[in-house]
This record gives C-alpha cells, sequence and structure tokens, in this order.
C-alpha cells in the first residue's frame, strides 16, 4: 500500500482529530494537525506530546501540527474535519477560504446541527459545495487505536468509489480495517442517533437497573432509532454494521463514553447543567436526544421512548418516567 508523496490534514487537535493525525503520520504520508490552541501546537512541537488528551502518548515524529489553517490544508489530498458540531460549521466556512476544489473534506463528527437537523456532511456541502465531501463512523476509541487495539471505521463520501478509496486508504493499517460504503445517509444518521439511544440505556443503569430494565432500553430505544432512520433514507443494513449496532454497544458499556456517563448520571437525578459543568465537553448525543423526536415527528414517526429520553435530558420528566415509556 505506497501512499508515499500524500498529504493528509486534520482540523482539530481533539482526541480524535490527533489520533487520525498520528495513524495517518505513522504510515509515512505527509500529515498536519491544526491546533486552535498555540499551547497545544508548541507542546506537540517540543515534545510529541498532546499536553492535554494523550500527555503520555508519544505521537509520530512525522506530525506537523500548526496554528495556521491555510498552512495544514495546503496541499492535502484529504481533510479530515474534526470539531465539535456546535463549531462545526464556522469551521466550514473558514475552510471555505482555504481548501481547493479536488480536496476531499471528509466529517469525522458524529453530530447534528441542532438548528437546521443537518448531519456534518450537509454542513460540509452546504458550505464547500465544490468538494467531494464525506462522513465517518465505526467503532474507534481513540486510545483502542493508538494501542494498536483492533478496530473499524467505515468511509462514505458523495464523491467516487475512487475518492472515497483515497480516504480509506489513507486510514487504513494492519490493526485499523477501513471499510467504504455508499450509504452516507444511512452511515451518519445511524452514528448520531445511536448516541441517543446510548443515553436512554444509561439512564436505565443510573436509577439502578443495570439488568433487564437496561436491556429493554437499548432494544427500545435502538428500535426506534431504526424505524426513524429508516424513514430518513438509511439502508436496512446500517443498523447492524459496526456504524450501528457495534457503536451503539461501545457507547452503552464503555466506561470513558461521555454520552454513557451523561445518562448515568440523569438517571440518578442530576439536571444537565451540573452534568455538563463536570465533563471536559458537551457530548453530540445531547443533540442528538434532542433533534430525535422532533425528526420523528415531522417525518411521522412515533417514538416515545426517545422522547421521554428528551424530556428527562430538559428537565420535563423525572427519571422514572422511562421506566413507564418502557412498560407500555
Amino acid at each position: 500500500m505506497d501512499r508515499t508523496g500524500r498529504k493528509v490534514a486534520v482540523v482539530g487537535a481533539g482526541t480524535m482529530g490527533t489520533t487520525l493525525a498520528h495513524v495517518a503520520a505513522s504510515s509515512g504520508q505527509k500529515t498536519t494537525l491544526h491546533c486552535e490552541d498555540p499551547e497545544v501546537a508548541h507542546g506537540m512541537s517540543r515534545e510529541r506530546r498532546h499536553p492535554k488528551h494523550f500527555p503520555d502518548r508519544v505521537l509520530s515524529p512525522s506530525l506537523q501540527p500548526t496554528t495556521s489553517l491555510a498552512e495544514a490544508v495546503e496541499g492535502a489530498d484529504i481533510v479530515l474535519v474534526a470539531v465539535h458540531s456546535t463549531r462545526f460549521r464556522a469551521t466550514a466556512r473558514l475552510l471555505a477560504n482555504v481548501v481547493s476544489p479536488e480536496q476531499v473534506i471528509v466529517s469525522t463528527t458524529k453530530g447534528i446541527e441542532l438548528e437546521t437537523f443537518a448531519p456534518m456532511s450537509e454542513v460540509l456541502r452546504a458550505e464547500l459545495p465544490r468538494n467531494v465531501v464525506g462522513a465517518l463512523g465505526g467503532v474507534n476509541l481513540t486510545h483502542d487505536i493508538l494501542n494498536g487495539q483492533l478496530s473499524e471505521i467505515i468511509i462514505a463520501t458523495n464523491g467516487t468509489s475512487d475518492e472515497t478509496a483515497r480516504v480509506a486508504t489513507a486510514l487504513r493499517t494492519k490493526q485499523l480495517t477501513v471499510r467504504t460504503t455508499e450509504d452516507l445517509r444511512g452511515l451518519e444518521v445511524v452514528s448520531i442517533l445511536k448516541n441517543a439511544a446510548a443515553i436512554t440505556t444509561a439512564i436505565a443503569i443510573g436509577l439502578g437497573y443495570s439488568g433487564n430494565m437496561a436491556g429493554i432500553a437499548i432494544s427500545r430505544s435502538f428500535r426506534e432509532v431504526e424505524t426513524l432512520g429508516l424513514r430518513l433514507g438509511a439502508k436496512p443494513s446500517v443498523f447492524l454494521d459496526v456504524c450501528g449496532l457495534g457503536d451503539l454497544f461501545l457507547t452503552c458499556v464503555h466506561a470513558g463514553s461521555l454520552n454513557r456517563r451523561l445518562g448515568i448520571l440523569l438517571g440518578q437525578g442530576r439536571s444537565l447543567e451540573e452534568i455538563l459543568a463536570q465533563l471536559p465537553e458537551v457530548p453530540e448525543g445531547v443533540n442528538a436526544t434532542r433533534a430525535a423526536p422532533a425528526l420523528a415527528s415531522t417525518h411521522g414517526v412515533d417514538v416515545p421512548v426517545l422522547r421521554t429520553t428528551r424530556d428527562i435530558l430538559e428537565g420535563r420528566a423525572r427519571p422514572s418516567a422511562l421506566e413507564d415509556a418502557l412498560r407500555v
């Protein structure tokens, strides 16, 4: 797999952006990482470590951090955008001033823009209409990838199969399987909405029901995700793939999942404001949980479990209301 001469740019030096930049750089590709925080860029340049997210991990010596967005993307074949959904459109607008039409722009953010209900690839398409755009999904905990554990990513774009394959090739390693799909819509829908199902399940765990009720919660909420996703244009196979069932399982059980932590604390009676004050960032599942019932209503789909989860999240219902919703 010859990747000599290719350049990959990653915009966003969070955990996912840093991890994918390290993967690309480690395979011999010229790789730049755009860091908004100059201290992060300087720390990575001096110590080859991310001072905030991965202080104990030595990153690839060929990874080039920079605070200049134009410098980061110049000459790149692929640009991966790894910023939170709340800052995604603003970042895409900045990219519009510095990218060229032949560059493929791919979101790594499993989020939705609450104001428009647009997944991130649609935000990219709106702001960068001349570029091929895409999205990433799968089971991809960053620490597991960095530690060389078997992981799997799925890539989809609105371009040709060759353009999608170009992105997959840039990230593929012996331990990181990267597959492609033509179902861009389904990949994003399930990657986003599974977070709402994970929060539902975690609320049940927070209530003290780690057995039967949690099993009912994950089954019923993901069934609603599937019904809504199919109405939104997803293909049936995506729900049982690693970007669907696999990612849902991971989000529900892994101690590092912010969506899981959020749901458990909601189940214990904590308010959203209290919880977010304790977390390093707002979990993408917050907007997914708020968006799911509104999307369902617009498309004529009934999602009583996800609607109850939203009401618990927003403080309009007690956590125990989930048990009533699951009893129906």
